[in-house]
């Protein structure tokens, strides 16, 4: 028997939202995170454990701010829930692709946010978009953690 978060038929329950780059604009990503996460699993599934609701916040708020400050114009956001499991992805226009690096804690150099994602998430991974930009996604599972 399959779950069914984890059964590639079942289809997630999406938010789609372009960001753009206003100092507002990872605040209001972080409140479109947090509302959908809340309706979402209360109507579809087992709501997310408040630590996982942290967790995601706080992929949402990388994931946003190094597209607006590294790449020019808005970015895109889109969630996908599963029971169990979300995955952030976020698109923006630039082709450099990110790259992990030791994290500079003086404040000056970065990589702290992208590691960062990499110990929250169970999978990272960033694709190249045909014609321009690249997208990042995140995976949240907390299967594990329940019980």
């Amino acid at each position: 028997m399959t779950l069914p978060g984890l059964d590639p038929r079942w289809h997630p329950v999406q938010l789609r939202v372009a960001v753009p780059p206003r100092p507002d604009a990872l605040a209001t990503a972080r409140h479109l995170t947090r509302a959908f996460l809340a309706l979402r699993t209360s109507a579809d599934g087992p709501p997310a454990p408040e630590a996982v609701v942290e967790d995601a916040l706080l992929l949402v708020t990388e994931l946003v701010s190094n597209a607006l400050r590294h790449a020019p114009g808005l970015c895109r956001l889109r969630l996908s829930l599963y029971p169990y499991r979300l995955i952030v992805e976020v698109e923006d226009s630039s082709p450099v692709l990110p790259k992990l690096r030791p994290a500079d804690l003086t404040g000056r150099g970065g990589g702290v946010g992208l590691n960062a994602v990499h110990r929250l998430a169970a999978h990272v991974r960033t694709v190249p978009l045909t014609g321009a930009g690249k997208r990042v996604e995140a995976e949240l599972d907390w299967l594990g953690s329940i019980g």
